[in-house]
C-alpha cells in the first residue's frame, strides 16, 4: 500500500486539495449568499461565483505549492502571479459559467439600453 501510495503521491495530494479547495470555495458562496447577495439575481450570481473563485485560488495555491509541487522558490508572489495564473483564468472563466458574462451584459443592457 505505502508504494502505491509513493507512485501515486503527486497525484494523491493534488485530488485532496482539490477537494477541500471546492469545499473552502462552496462555503465562500454560502457565506456571500448568507451576507445578502442573491443568486437569483445575475449580477449578484456573477459576483458569488467570483468570490468563491478567488477564495479557491488563495486556498489552493499555498498548499499546492507546499506539498503537491514541494516548491522552494523564494519569489513566491512572482510564481503566484506568474504563468500559474494566467492558465487559472480560463477556470475562473468556465467556474462562473460564461452565461454568467453574458447576464452581466444582458444586465447592463436593461440598465443602460444605449449601449
Amino acid at each position: 500500500m505505502k508504494e502505491l501510495y509513493n507512485k501515486y503521491e503527486e497525484i494523491i495530494i493534488y485530488l485532496i486539495v482539490g477537494v477541500l479547495t471546492t469545499i473552502v470555495s462552496w462555503g465562500a458562496c454560502f457565506v456571500a449568499k448568507l451576507l445578502g447577495l442573491d443568486p437569483d439575481i445575475k449580477i449578484q450570481n456573477f459576483i458569488i461565483n467570483t468570490i468563491g473563485w478567488v477564495v479557491g485560488v488563495l486556498f489552493a495555491y499555498p498548499l499546492n505549492r507546499k506539498w503537491v509541487f514541494k516548491s522552494s522558490n523564494p519569489h513566491i508572489l512572482k510564481e503566484f502571479f506568474g504563468r500559474g495564473r494566467i492558465c487559472r483564468l480560463p477556470s475562473e472563466y468556465m467556474d462562473s459559467g460564461h452565461i454568467d458574462y453574458v447576464c452581466f451584459y444582458q444586465c447592463l443592457e436593461n440598465l443602460f439600453p444605449s449601449m
